[in-house]
């Protein structure tokens, strides 16, 4: 993640099952009208308002990550707990 971020909230999202918890985070941001970023192995997945398309976090570049309205982290996407975590803006 960023240090050049104020963190707003952090949600934690743990549903059981195979990637449950993290199609779990995405269906309540997409509810929230986020575009979500595509999973690049552990690395965090962006989100933001506005935006057709997010890419993966290796390719983003500094400006991107800017302009990111938070992430999803987890230390296992695949079976382990997610979270959300929204910047102040």
């Amino acid at each position: 993640m960023t240090t050049e971020h104020e963190i707003q909230s952090v949600e934690e999202i743990s549903v059981s099952g195979t990637f449950e918890s993290i199609n779990e985070a995405t269906r309540i941001l997409k509810d929230r009208g986020y575009q979500i970023g595509s999973m690049s192995g552990q690395q965090p997945i962006g989100f933001a308002k506005g935006y057709n398309y997010i890419a993966k976090w290796y390719n983003l570049n500094k400006s991107d990550i800017k302009k990111l309205d938070g992430v999803i982290t987890s230390g296992d996407f695949r079976e382990g707990s997610v979270k959300i975590v929204t910047f102040k803006k």
